[in-house]
């Protein structure tokens, strides 16, 4: 259950490597009233790849920070897309200057 939002494969990298780090992750709607007490929100997508989002309707998220979990996923993300984590190097295809 998605609620229109695109099941994409950065949304699913970014979901396997949250279990891959022992991040709970729920797949459920969210009221807004839930994002004002977020302790952190964070969006993904192909172009941008995990981005914080530190305020929602002028009220910041949490402390008006990244996160930690945000940190900790960005950090792993970053370094997986560039085919720096030995671990998870068979999903990226290498290309060569000719």
């Amino acid at each position: 259950m998605t609620e229109g939002i695109l099941e994409g494969i950065t949304r699913d990298t970014v979901l396997t490597l949250a279990r891959d780090l022992g991040i709970k992750a729920v797949e459920r709607p969210v009221d807004r009233s839930e994002l004002y007490v977020a302790d952190e929100v964070f969006i993904c997508g192909t172009a941008a790849g995990l981005v914080p989002v530190v305020e929602i309707d002028h009220r910041p998220v949490g402390d008006g920070k990244p996160g930690p979990v945000y940190a900790q996923l960005n950090e792993l993300y970053e370094r997986v897309v560039r085919g720096r984590e030995p671990r998870y190097r068979d999903w990226c295809t290498p290309v060569y200057r000719r």
